[in-house]
Parts: C-alpha cells; structure tokens; sequence
C-alpha cells in the first residue's frame, strides 16, 4: 500500500548509503531483487571497478510460494507480483556478458 510513496525515498536513501561506501572503497552486499538487465545495469554504474556477483536462487512451486508469503505477517507482497518477478528472471537471467564475474545458482 505504501510502495508508491515509500519507495523512491528508499531508493534515494540506499544509493547515498553505497556513494559513501563506495567512496570509503568498502565491500557492497547488495541484497536486491534484480531481475531485468536494465536494474542491474544502474547498480553496475554505480560501483564501476567492483567485482559483481550474482546469486541467483531457484524460485519454488506456487504452494511454497503462497506457504512462504503467508508466513509473514505485516508483510503482503502479492503473488502476481513474486510470480511476475520470477518470470522476468526467467527472460532475463543474470549472464557473464552483462558484467557478472561470478554467478552463483543455489
């Protein structure tokens, strides 16, 4: 309900955090949901000279999905958009040509 509103304000926030990590030349976790080549493209550009990793974790059936979402209270992420991400993952999986120098699948 509160995407809208929230988001842009936490993208804001977060791309502050990693310029000042990037600046104090730290080590990045960037534990985000990526699933087009287009949001991992702007991660990329924002820590040129980095060596990028993708973990790329296998998406469970439907019944492990609706168990896994409704194990989580407060938090309601619908299952049309968790499915779309998976299938956009799908058509757009990570790939050593984008810039990955690892991909890991687990």
């Amino acid at each position: 309900e509160v995407f809208k509103d929230i988001m842009p304000k936490a993208v804001d926030m977060m791309a502050a955090e990693v310029v000042q990590a990037r600046e104090q030349g730290k080590d990045i976790i960037w534990d985000q949901t990526s699933t087009s080549i287009a949001s991992r493209e702007r991660k990329f550009n924002m820590l040129p000279g980095y060596e990028h990793i993708a973990v790329v974790f296998k998406t469970p059936e439907k019944e492990e999905l609706l168990r896994r979402l409704a194990s989580r209270p407060g938090k309601n992420i619908p299952l049309n958009v968790v499915e779309q991400m998976a299938f956009d993952l799908t058509v757009e999986p990570p790939t050593l040509d984008e810039g990955f120098t690892e991909i890991w699948y687990v």
